[in-house]
C-alpha cells in the first residue's frame, strides 16, 4: 500500500526529482535500476524535470511527484489523503486522469476528499463518514439522494472517502 500526503512537501527532501522518486526502491531493492523512477516520472508527466530540484517545481508538480513516489513502488492499493486540495481546475485534472489510469492498470484508488463533486465524478464507491464512524457505504449510482441530502451550498461535505477498484 502506498500513501501520498494532502501536502506534497511533507514528503519531499531529495536533490532532484529522479532521487526524490528513487529513495523507496533504494530502500527496497540497493541495485534498482532507473527504470522505475523513469517509468513513474513518465506516468505523472515529470520525466522532462528529472534532474529539477523538487522544491522548484509548482503545487501541482509536486503532488504529481508524490504520486511517482509512490507508484514507483508499485503498490496494489494507493491511498490518497485530499490529492486535489490547493489546486487550480487543470490541474486537478491531470491528478485525477493519472488516478483514472492507474485504476485501469488494476490498482485500488482510496481517495479521502471533502469535495462531494469530485467523489461523485470519479468514484464508483462512496464510503461517508462523520465523527470517525461510517454512516453509508455505497456504489456511486445510488448515491445521488445522499449527494444532494449531504452537501452545504458549497458542495462539501463534513467528511467523506471515496474509494475506486479495479473491478
Amino acid at each position: 500500500m502506498g500513501l501520498v500526503f494532502q501536502n506534497p512537501d511533507t514528503m519531499l527532501f531529495a536533490e532532484t526529482v529522479a532521487d526524490e522518486v528513487a529513495f523507496g526502491l533504494r530502500n527496497i531493492d540497493p541495485g534498482a535500476s532507473e527504470e522505475p523512477v523513469d517509468a513513474a516520472l513518465r506516468e505523472v508527466g515529470l520525466l522532462h524535470r528529472k534532474t529539477a530540484y523538487p522544491r522548484s517545481l509548482s503545487r501541482g508538480e509536486r503532488q504529481r511527484l508524490a504520486i511517482a513516489c509512490v507508484i514507483a513502488m508499485k503498490p496494489k492499493i494507493i491511498v490518497l489523503d485530499e490529492p486535489t486540495t490547493g489546486l487550480d481546475a487543470r490541474e486537478s485534472g491531470r491528478i485525477m486522469e493519472i488516478l483514472g489510469r492507474l485504476r485501469q492498470d488494476g490498482h485500488t484508488i482510496v481517495m479521502v476528499t471533502h469535495d462531494i463533486r469530485l467523489g461523485a465524478e470519479y468514484a464508483d464507491r462512496i464510503v461517508r463518514m462523520e465523527q470517525g464512524r461510517v454512516i453509508r457505504d455505497s456504489r456511486t449510482y445510488e448515491e445521488e439522494p445522499c449527494l444532494k441530502s449531504c452537501s452545504t451550498s458549497s458542495g462539501r461535505a463534513p467528511f467523506t472517502a471515496s474509494t475506486r477498484s479495479p473491478n
